[in-house]
Formats: C-alpha cells, sequence, structure tokens
C-alpha cells in the first residue's frame, strides 16, 4: 500500500465514522460541538491517532502533518479547521483546560478498545485486549446480539453471517458508547 492509498482508506474509515452523526442529529452537516465536546473529542482525536498509527505499523508507511490535516479537512470540511487546532492546542501547548480530563479519557479509551476490536481481522499488528476491561466486557456481552442485529436489518449481505465476535463487540461497543451518547446528548450537540 502506498501513502496516497493510505490516506484514501484513512478518510474513508473516518467517514464511516461520521456519517451516522448527521442523521443521529437530524442536521445536514456535523455540528461544532462534536469537536468540542471533552469525550467526543477525547475519541475522535484518540480514533485517527491510533488508526493512522496501527496503519503505520501494518503497511510501513509513514504520514506527514499535512497528509492527517487532508484527512480531517475531507471528512468534515466544515469543521476540520477547528479540530485541527485543537489537536495542535493539545499536542504543542499540553492546554487540556477547554476539556474535562476524565470525560476526554473515557472517550479515548472506549476509541482504542472499538479500534482493538475492529480492527483485529484487518491488521496482524495489535495488542492483546484485556478481557477485564470495562469496555471489553461490555462489547463482548452484546457481540452476539449485534450480530444478530446486523445480520437481520442486512440480509442482503451475505458476509455478515462470518463477521469474527472480536468485529461483532466492536460494532456493540461503537453503537453503544459514541452513538448511543450522541444520541443520549442530542440536544446539547445540536
Amino acid at each position: 500500500m502506498n501513502k496516497f492509498e493510505l490516506i484514501d482508506l484513512l478518510t474513508e474509515g473516518f467517514n464511516q465514522l461520521l456519517f451516522p452523526i448527521k442523521g443521529i442529529l437530524e442536521l445536514d452537516r456535523i455540528p461544532i460541538n462534536i469537536w468540542t465536546d471533552s469525550y467526543l473529542c477525547g475519541f475522535l482525536m484518540t480514533y485517527i491517532g491510533e488508526y493512522v498509527h496501527s496503519a503505520k505499523i501494518q503497511f510501513q508507511v509513514s504520514l506527514d502533518g499535512d497528509d492527517f490535516k487532508k484527512i480531517i479537512e475531507k471528512a468534515d470540511p466544515d469543521n476540520g479547521d477547528i479540530f485541527l487546532m485543537l489537536l495542535d492546542q493539545l499536542t504543542v501547548s499540553g492546554d487540556e483546560n477547554f476539556f474535562k480530563e476524565e470525560e476526554m479519557q473515557k472517550g479515548r479509551e472506549v476509541a482504542k478498545t472499538f479500534l482493538n476490536l475492529g480492527l483485529r481481522d484487518v491488521f496482524m499488528i495489535l495488542p492483546e485486549v484485556d478481557k477485564d476491561n470495562e469496555n471489553i466486557k461490555f462489547a463482548y456481552s452484546k457481540a452476539e446480539e449485534m450480530k444478530k442485529l446486523l445480520i437481520n436489518t442486512y440480509p442482503d449481505i451475505k458476509e455478515l453471517s462470518s463477521i469474527s465476535v472480536d468485529v461483532a463487540a466492536s460494532q456493540a461497543l461503537i453503537h453503544s458508547k459514541f452513538y448511543g451518547y450522541i444520541k443520549d446528548n442530542k440536544k446539547i450537540l445540536r
């Protein structure tokens, strides 16, 4: 895989993650509050950072800051610059005063767990999951239910019957702890 293919892969993954937000919030575009909410910002920053890092290890392709900027701006052209400003503020100055650290950490942990479970079948180099982690326990407890839900919702996609427990668990986690959070906080985030 070359650098341009990797940028396209990462952009597609980020777009797929962000697209349902519009439907949940019943908006035509992603609102800025998605990026300024502590929990969601922690999730999104970790998601893209860990995804880039895992892809770099797997495919031996490095991305620079401009590549990262392209991914973000393509995924959310309305707010990408604000996300990049927040990221710069956090990584360069270490200033997290705007965010609630405990909430950011919760978002980070969900993102790491989601990626670890969801990318197991794709990337060969991922750390083992801690089976005692609360997010892992939750995800695995809902995996079979999520797999059945996906199969029933999308009966024409025959591949769903063979998805792994890890992938089903990752989907249960993202639907409950990311999209569920957005749905539960709809009034604030709109």
